[in-house]
């Protein structure tokens, strides 16, 4: 990646967030903290709705969304989203939405049930005065580890 955040993503790790020596993860948590120390960068999408004719009406409809079948539910996708927004305040992961995974096919998020489902509603809306969104989009980022959560956690799992 070319851009220069503070998550870690790109190599920029000013302001990491400490991870505590004695962080304390669940089953589902290990099981993303190990498929990261395996490749490193894990690809992340926020669902946004927003107008064409509104450009300040933007509002994040799901995120972080992991998606690894274009079938998984909302279930599937929340039950994830809660186990990665929960690796990130224990300062294991970053979420950078700055960027993107190089080389990796984001198209199983558009062809995703879930993101149709958002593109339904949105047509739906559309008729409604009041129904300011009339384009649904991806934002699309990147899941890593800390650097100090990769050298705590490789050296333990």
């Amino acid at each position: 990646m070319t851009h220069k955040c503070n998550c870690g993503c790109c190599g920029n790790t000013e302001k990491q967030p400490e991870i505590a020596l004695n962080t304390i993860i669940s089953t589902k948590e290990k099981e993303v903290v190990k498929q990261l120390l395996q490749v490193e960068k894990m690809p992340v999408t926020k669902f946004i709705m927003s107008s064409t004719k509104e450009h300040d009406a933007r509002f994040v409809a799901l995120s972080p969304v992991h998606i690894t079948d274009v079938q998984d539910s909302m279930e599937t996708v929340k039950a994830m989203a809660t186990v990665l927004t929960s690796l990130e305040s224990k300062g294991v992961i970053t979420i950078c939405y700055d960027g993107d995974v190089d080389g990796f096919d984001y198209s199983i998020y558009k062809k995703s049930s879930l993101f149709a489902y958002l593109e339904e509603t949105i047509e739906l809306g559309k008729d409604k005065k009041e129904f300011l969104c009339d384009t649904a989009e991806l934002e699309l980022g990147v899941v890593t580890l800390t650097p100090k959560a990769k050298k705590y956690f490789s050296e333990r799992i």
